[in-house]
This record gives C-alpha cells, structure tokens and sequence, in this order.
C-alpha cells in the first residue's frame, strides 16, 4: 500500500484535502472519481463551477495524476417557451 495525497479544486479553490493509503495509483483514481462526485452532489453550487479536479500525489508532493470532471447545464435548459 502507498499512501497518495489528494486535492480536490472546484474550479475557484483547494475545498479538501486529504491523506490515503491505496493499493495502487488506478485506486487511487477511483477513489478521485468518487470525491468528485461526492462534492458535486453536496455542492448547491456545483452546476454554475466549470472545473472540478482531483491532484493526486506522492507523500513527495510530487502530482502524478490529475482526474477531472465539468458540470455545465446544457443549453435546452436555458431555453424558455
């Protein structure tokens, strides 16, 4: 197990950051992924902030890998009848 240093930026600031042990670098991906997520479900905001990322780093600091995701509203749901 090797322990990677995550955080999380919802296109404005760092809003978390935190310290795993992971079986190995795709883990820790995946545990990203679910962070994202995570935030954007709790975030009123999260729909109107373009990026959210993950930095995912060595206990060095060193950023080995970078995961993102957009929430943007589609333009039909700016169309008003």
């Amino acid at each position: 197990m090797q322990r990677y240093q995550f955080s999380l930026f919802n296109g404005e600031a760092v809003v978390a950051r935190a310290s795993e042990e992971c079986a190995a670098l795709r883990e820790a991906g995946a545990r990203a992924l679910q962070m994202i997520a995570e935030s954007i479900g709790s975030d009123e905001r999260s729909w109107s902030l373009q990026e959210w990322r993950v930095d995912i780093a060595d206990q060095a600091g060193l950023i080995l890998i970078t995961i993102g995701a957009y929430a943007r509203d589609a333009a039909a749901l700016k169309v008003t009848r």
